[in-house]
C-alpha cells in the first residue's frame, strides 16, 4: 500500500476570482494525492464561506455586462476557452482570464463545506 510522502515543494494552487489568482481567507490547504503512488504532489486551497461570498459577490457585479453582451459576443468568448479547454478547471480559469471579463468565471476549490456553501447560497 503506498504511503503519503511529500516532495520538499508542491505547487500551490489559488483560487481564481475576479480575474486574479487569490488565496483563502483562511489560508486552508488541502494535499492532492496521487493515487497511483500515495504521494502529496500540489495542494488545493479549501475556501470557506467567506471565499464563497467574494466570488459570488464577483459573479453578480459581473452579470451586467455579460448580460449586456450580445449573443455573438458571449458565444465567441466562449468558443475560444472551449477551443483551449484542459481538463484542469484551474487551468481553465487561466485561460478564462484572457477572454472573459473578471467576476464572470470564478473557481473556488475546497472540500465538502465548500460545497455545501456554495450550494445553499
Amino acid at each position: 500500500m503506498p504511503t503519503t510522502s511529500r516532495p520538499a515543494r508542491l505547487q500551490e494552487f489559488k483560487n481564481f476570482v475576479n480575474g486574479e489568482f487569490t488565496p483563502t481567507t483562511e489560508g486552508r490547504a488541502s494535499d492532492i494525492i496521487d493515487p497511483s503512488t500515495g504521494e502529496a504532489y500540489a495542494l488545493a486551497p479549501v475556501s470557506g464561506p467567506a471565499d464563497v461570498d467574494a466570488a459570488l459577490k464577483c459573479a453578480e457585479a459581473a452579470r451586467e455586462g455579460w448580460r449586456d453582451a450580445t449573443p455573438a459576443e458571449r458565444s465567441l468568448a466562449l468558443l475560444k476557452i472551449a477551443d483551449t479547454t484542459p481538463v484542469s478547471t484551474l487551468l481553465l480559469a487561466e485561460i478564462s482570464a484572457e477572454f472573459l471579463p473578471p467576476g464572470v468565471f470564478n473557481v473556488v476549490c475546497g472540500d465538502a463545506d465548500t460545497g455545501r456553501a456554495l450550494v445553499s447560497h
